[in-house]
């Protein structure tokens, strides 16, 4: 005997789909001497397994109001191979009007042919809050007390607007080096999804509502209107009146810590001030 038997399998070949083939044999270059012959016994098989691979969302991110970005993802495990590729596509339940937080991305119709075992590793889309700019108008007025505060709003989506914002107050801050002018300084508002920058405008008023007078001495004075009576003590202030204390505007220098946050009467609602810097409160 001599040479070399023929051995062959159809799932020899790398593009062979996963299955099990049959391993068949065959003379080949083999030579017998006289008086023998040769046969074949076929019981072998060649397994082609079906190949792991590991497919992983991204993590993804956008603005409350955007449309969702393209849902991508990785390969790992073993990949794919002959060119093979995926179809389908992830989705996620996440819409345009969907409210801030963070929405699984699934599998969806991603899949392999049948020569792959695919494991799937949810990633997670992040909507987040969109900016919302609030401006203070530009405010003309003949007095302090005739001063009516408005804002404008660029950064809406969804077909939202103002009607959703709250707890929106102003408060002023006399401008340096002038007697009839004040920053109007938005703050305090809320809206859903948004995140909210404020930016200041300006009151200017026509006619001073009344003589400046300067550190008069006041010891105690009350805070009297619809908040109540609030007695106050030992108060820095500079005031705008007369030197009786007379109906007059003060501009608060620093209260006490006990004493604030404060209400103020007359020019809006600054319950909820808490700043160091000036404020307006309106005394009788």
């Amino acid at each position: 005997l001599s040479g070399t038997p023929g051995v062959i399998s159809y799932g020899s070949a790398v593009t062979a789909n996963a299955g099990s083939y049959a391993i068949n044999a065959s003379n080949g270059t083999l030579t017998l001497l006289n008086g023998y012959a040769m046969s074949f016994a076929n019981t072998g098989t060649l397994s082609v397994t079906v190949r792991p691979i590991t497919i992983t969302a991204d993590d993804l991110s956008r603005l409350y109001g955007g449309a969702n970005p393209a849902l991508t993802y990785t390969i790992g495990g073993s990949g794919l191979v002959n060119g093979d590729t995926l179809t389908g596509g992830l989705t996620t339940s996440a819409t345009t009007a969907s409210n801030v937080g963070g929405y699984a991305i699934a599998q969806g119709t991603l899949a392999a042919s049948g020569n792959y075992a695919l494991s799937y590793v949810p990633g997670t889309l992040t909507v987040n809050l969109a900016p919302l700019s609030i401006t203070a108008n530009d405010v003309t007025a003949t007095s302090l007390a005739d001063a009516q505060f408005r804002a404008s709003y660029a950064g809406f989506v969804n077909g939202q607007d103002s009607s959703i914002v709250t707890g929106l107050q102003y408060g002023l801050f006399p401008v340096t080096g002038s007697s009839l002018s004040y920053d109007i300084v938005p703050f305090g508002a809320s809206a859903p999804n948004y995140a909210i920058s404020y930016f200041e405008g300006l009151l200017s008023v026509a006619e001073p509502d009344a003589p400046i007078v300067k550190n008069q001495g006041l010891s105690s004075f009350t805070l009297s209107g619809s908040f109540g009576s609030v007695a106050f003590s030992n108060v820095a202030t500079a005031a705008i009146g007369d030197a009786s204390g007379n109906g007059v505007l003060l501009f608060q220098l620093g209260l006490p810590g006990e004493i604030s946050p404060f209400d103020a009467i007359a020019l809006g609602d600054y319950s909820n001030a808490t700043g160091s810097n000036d404020r307006l409160v309106m005394i009788q």
